[in-house]
């Protein structure tokens, strides 16, 4: 029994039915109380019809209101689109720190999607980049009305990628990342003097160089080494808890490749030897070529063995996000050797 394999194949198949469009009904700057009382700012285009239609999520940090192409689109084809500002960014209350809320702000604008009166209960959530690492972790905080993700050149081991490659910080991506959600409101990177601030020494303090206090950045360069700060921000080896299917999509020469294949190949294996999950539910899968060795031990599940001759099968992710780290006054992690 596969269940959603998947909305969005059911989505392609009315897009090439070629139906008319129904009329669109707007509504801006809504509002999405969470359970802490901060209030999510959402903008949800849907079909101007009385009827109950599944819902597409997205929640975003670099302005929802430019989100009306897919509005349109999704709501043009019977959907309802629901497109979220970040805590703490554009109209949303509360304190921006990169994927520190992510995880419980996402179960809970999945859960009030379902909960609406357009809504038939049944939600998928879409996006790339940060808007792909926060389906993971919205995810696995298993949203029960959590049908199927899309997830676009994303990250799932951020400190592989992209804060670091082979080991080496990230300096030239991160600094500049952070420089840009340094507010509320993204600001302009062409005001920085970046030969200044990515030539600095010492790195941990690169954000001064350009006239910054980065507290994100910082925190990244001060933990130069793989340690629970990094784990928080990981999905790595936690691919049977999410239960859903997952539709990924990447490119050789993208940032996240790392990430995209790694995803994929994590939860193609949870499939076959679940060590967890969400009970009653499986992800679609379809058959690779084994990747690990005949007999070698699963390492997301080390207390069983594959069974002989079997291919690896899965679209499971885990994902979690950091406590919010003290700001040390030490220079840690990077020196000027």
């Amino acid at each position: 029994m596969r269940r959603p394999l998947c909305l969005f194949a059911a989505l392609i198949l009315s897009f090439a039915a070629g139906r008319v469009a129904p009329a669109i009904a707007r509504e801006f700057d809504v509002g999405i109380v969470l359970s802490d009382g901060t209030r999510l700012s959402a903008d949800v285009y849907r079909p101007a019809d009385d009827g109950r239609h599944p819902v597409v999520v997205a929640r975003t940090p670099y302005d929802n209101s430019t989100d009306f192409g897919s509005g349109e689109y999704y709501a043009g084809h019977g959907y309802v689109y629901v497109t979220v500002d970040s805590r703490g960014r554009y109209d949303s209350q509360g304190e921006f720190y990169s994927y520190l809320t992510e995880g419980d702000d996402g179960a809970e604008v999945i859960a009030w999607s379902a909960e609406q009166p357009w809504s038939d209960g049944r939600v998928v959530t879409t996006g790339g980049s940060y808007l792909g690492f926060d389906q993971w972790l919205a995810a696995a905080e298993s949203p029960p009305a959590l049908q199927a993700m899309n997830v676009m050149v994303s990250p799932v081991d951020y400190y592989d990628s992209p804060a670091h490659t082979g080991g080496a910080f990230n300096l030239a991506g991160r600094l500049p990342w952070t420089t840009m959600v340094d507010a509320r409101t993204n600001q302009s990177l062409f005001a920085n003097d970046w030969q200044e601030g990515l030539s600095h020494l010492p790195v941990i303090e690169a954000d001064t160089a350009i006239g910054r206090d980065l507290d994100t950045y910082r925190d990244w360069a001060e933990h130069a080494d793989r340690d629970s700060y990094w784990d928080a921000l990981s999905v790595a080896g936690r691919w049977a808890d999410v239960g859903v299917p997952v539709l990924h999509q990447g490119g050789w020469y993208d940032e996240f490749t790392r990430g995209t294949l790694a995803g994929f190949v994590g939860m193609r294996r949870s499939e076959l030897q679940p060590c967890a999950g969400r009970p009653g539910r499986r992800s679609g899968s379809r058959r690779l070529p084994r990747l690990a060795h005949p007999g070698e031990r699963d390492r997301d599940c080390p207390h069983r063995r594959p069974p002989a001759g079997h291919s690896q099968g899965a679209h499971r992710v885990r994902g979690a996000r950091p406590a919010c780290p003290a700001r040390h006054g030490s220079e840690g992690g990077f020196s000027r050797s």
